[in-house]
C-alpha cells in the first residue's frame, strides 16, 4: 500500500512537515521479514567489525551480460533481451558494450560504501537487477577510495565517466555516418554514490553539458554533519553520528563539510532534472533524504521520495532475494524508463 504524505513527521507517513509539498510517500506493503533479516544482519555484522560479503546480499540477475572496462574503469551491465520500446541490446562486441549498446539511453551508476569501501563489483548484482528490470544498459563506474583518494578525486572520476558516455555516443554517430543524437543518461547512486550523483548533476549544469534525464538515489548520504533527528528515532545498528562524521572527515580531508561542491544539502539545486529518492524508514540517514527532498522542492525540482517501512540502509542490495528490494528495483526501473522515454 502506498499513501501520499500530507501530515507531520510523527505520523506513519514518514514525511517531514516542510517536505509535504513534494511527492513524498510511505511504502508499507506486507512486512518482508526476509529483507529485514538479511540487511539488518549485514549491518549488525559491520557494527561488530566482522567481515561481510556485500556482493552476495542479492541474487545474481538473469539475462545480463557483464563486461569490465578499463577507461573509464567500471562494469557495463547490458540486458540481453530488449524490453518493449527499446532497441535490441548487443552484448557480443566490445565496441557496443563500450558505448552502452545501440541504445541512446543509458544509466550511469555510482556505488556507495562510505568512500572507504564498495566497488562496481560489490554492487554488480543490485545494478544488474536494475538493468534487467528496466531493459536499459548500466555503466557502474569505479572510483578511488579513502585514504589514497579524497575529495575532489571521486567527483572528478564520475564527471569524466559522464563525459565519456556523451563522447562515445558522438563517436558512434560519426562511425556510422549518422546525425549526432544527444545521449540520454540517467544517474543512479546509493549512499555516498548519491552524494556524488548530486555533485555530478550540478557540475554538468555549470559546465553547460547536456543534463541527465533524472537522478534515482537510494539511501542518499547528503548531510556530512549528521544533523538529522532520524539518528535518534530509528533502529539502525551501524550508522551513528560519529560513524558518519568520521567517514565524511576522511573523504573531505579538510574541505568544509558545507562546501557546495561537496555537500548536497548546500549545493545549488536549481535547474536539476527530476529526482526520485528511496530510503529505509528505519535507517539513520532517513532525514538526509527528507532534507534533500525539501531543498529540491524549494528549488522547483520535480521530486519523489519513497520511505520503505522496516528497512535499513541500501536494502535494495538484497534484490533477487527479497520482495521489498525487488519492489523498489521495479519502481525505480519504471521511473527510469519514463524519464528516459524508452
Amino acid at each position: 500500500m502506498k499513501t501520499t504524505a500530507t501530515t507531520s513527521a510523527a505520523s506513519t507517513t514518514t514525511a517531514a512537515p516542510s517536505a509535504t509539498s513534494a511527492d513524498v510517500t510511505a511504502r508499507s506493503a506486507a512486512r518482508d521479514l526476509g529483507a529485514e533479516r538479511l540487511n539488518r544482519a549485514h549491518w549488525e555484522a559491520v557494527a561488530r567489525g566482522e567481515p561481510t560479503t556485500w556482493e552476495e546480499l542479492g541474487a545474481q540477475p538473469e539475462g545480463v551480460t557483464v563486461e569490465r572496462m578499463a577507461h573509464p574503469s567500471g562494469l557495463w551491465l547490458t540486458p540481453n533481451a530488449s524490453r518493449p520500446g527499446t532497441s535490441d541490446q548487443s552484448s557480443s562486441g566490445a565496441s557496443a558494450s563500450a558505448s552502452g549498446s545501440d541504445s541512446d539511453a543509458v544509466i550511469l551508476a555510482i556505488h556507495g560504501g562510505g568512500f572507504v569501501g564498495g566497488s562496481a563489483t560489490t554492487h554488480q548484482r543490485m545494478f544488474g537487477h536494475l538493468a534487467a528490470a528496466s531493459g536499459i544498459p548500466v555503466f557502474a563506474v569505479e572510483y578511488g577510495l579513502v585514504p589514497d583518494h579524497t575529495f575532489p578525486s571521486q567527483p572528478d572520476t564520475v564527471f569524466e565517466a559522464y563525459r565519456e558516455l556523451l563522447a562515445s555516443a558522438a563517436r558512434r554517430s560519426r562511425d556510422q555516418a549518422q546525425p549526432a543524437g544527444e545521449r540520454r543518461i540517467a544517474i543512479v547512486g546509493d549512499s555516498v554514490g548519491a552524494t556524488l550523483a548530486i555533485g555530478l548533476a550540478a557540475r554538468v549544469r555549470d559546465d553547460g553539458l547536456p543534463m541527465p534525464a533524472g537522478l534515482l538515489l537510494a539511501s542518499a548520504s547528503t548531510d556530512f554533519e549528521a544533523m538529522g533527528g532520524s539518528y535518534d528515532t530509528g533502529s539502525d545498528p551501524f550508522f551513528t553520528r560519529e560513524v558518519v562524521r568520521a567517514l565524511a572527515d576522511g573523504y573531505l580531508a579538510g574541505t568544509d563539510p558545507r562546501d557546495p561542491a561537496a555537500a548536497p544539502l548546500f549545493t545549488d539545486l536549481r535547474g536539476f532534472p527530476p529526482v526520485y529518492l528511496q530510503v529505509g524508514a528505519e535507517e539513520s540517514l532517513l532525514d538526509d533524504s527528507r532534507m534533500l527532498a525539501e531543498r529540491l522542492h524549494s528549488a522547483g525540482v520535480q521530486t519523489r521520495l519513497d520511505a520503505y517501512e522496516d528497512q535499513l540502509h541500501t536494502f535494495q542490495m538484497t534484490a533477487g532475494r527479497t520482495r521489498v528490494a525487488d519492489d523498489a528495483i521495479a519502481e525505480g526501473a519504471t521511473w527510469l524508463r519514463s524519464i528516459l522515454n524508452v
